[in-house]
C-alpha cells in the first residue's frame, strides 16, 4: 500500500473510474485501499459533527432517535464511525444477494471496496466540504433562519445532497458491471435497490 495510489483512488469517482476500478479489483490490498480511504472521511465527518457541537449546533431536522436536536451532535460523535462502516457493510451484502438473483459472478469484498471508494469523495465534496464551512462560520440560529426563508439555499442544499447520493450510484454501476460481469440494466437495478437500505440508515442517523 503506498502513499500515490490511496491518492489514486480517493478521486476515482472523477478521473477514469472505468480503468481505476479495474485496477483496484487487481490490487491484493483492494480491503486496505478501500477502508483507509473510507475511514478517513469517517475521521474528518467525526471532527467537523464535534465542531458543530462545540460551537451550539443541533439538528436541523427532528431527530428519528429519541435525542434531543441541541443534544444530537455530541452523540453522533460516537456513532459516526460505525454507522460509516455499517452502511457499506449492508450495501455490499445486499449488492451481492441481488447481483447472485442476476446471476452475476463477484464477491461480497468487491462490492464493499467499490462502495468505499466510490462514496469517499462525492460525500467529501458535497456534504463534509460545504456542511464543515457552515459550521464554522455560522450560527444555529443563523442557519435555522436560512433554511426557513431562503428558496435558493434550499434548492442549493437539494441539489448537492441529490448529486451526493447519484454520483456515487453511477461509479457503484460501473464497477458492478465490471466485477458481477452483468450488463448494464440489472447493474443498475442492484445499485438502486442496494442502495435503499443503507439510505434508510443515513436518512435515520444523520440529523
Amino acid at each position: 500500500m503506498n502513499v500515490p495510489d490511496l491518492f489514486r483512488y480517493f478521486f476515482l469517482p472523477i478521473f477514469r473510474p472505468s480503468r481505476q476500478i479495474h485496477r483496484l479489483y487487481q490490487e491484493r490490498a483492494m480491503l486496505g485501499y478501500s477502508l483507509v480511504i473510507y475511514l478517513f472521511l469517517g475521521v474528518i465527518y467525526t471532527v467537523t459533527v464535534q465542531i458543530a457541537y462545540v460551537r451550539g449546533f443541533g439538528a436541523m431536522v427532528d431527530p428519528f432517535l429519541k435525542i434531543p436536536a441541541e443534544d444530537y451532535y455530541f452523540w453522533q460523535r460516537f456513532f459516526q464511525i460505525p454507522l460509516f462502516l455499517t452502511t457499506v457493510v449492508v450495501f455490499a451484502g445486499t449488492g451481492r444477494l441481488l447481483a447472485a438473483a442476476f446471476k452475476g459472478s463477484g464477491s461480497v469484498e468487491k462490492i464493499f471496496a467499490l462502495c468505499c471508494v466510490a462514496m469517499t469523495f462525492p460525500m467529501f465534496l458535497t456534504m463534509w466540504l460545504p456542511e464543515t464551512v457552515l459550521f464554522l462560520i455560522g450560527t444555529y440560529s443563523r442557519q435555522i433562519e436560512l433554511a426557513e426563508q431562503s428558496l435558493l439555499r434550499n434548492l442549493i442544499d437539494t441539489v448537492r445532497q441529490i448529486a451526493g447520493i447519484v454520483w456515487p450510484m453511477v461509479i457503484i454501476c460501473i464497477g458492478i458491471t465490471i466485477s458481477e460481469k452483468m450488463k448494464w440494466i440489472p447493474a443498475a437495478i442492484v445499485t438502486v435497490g442496494a442502495m435503499i437500505p443503507t439510505a434508510a440508515l443515513m436518512v435515520i442517523f444523520i440529523r
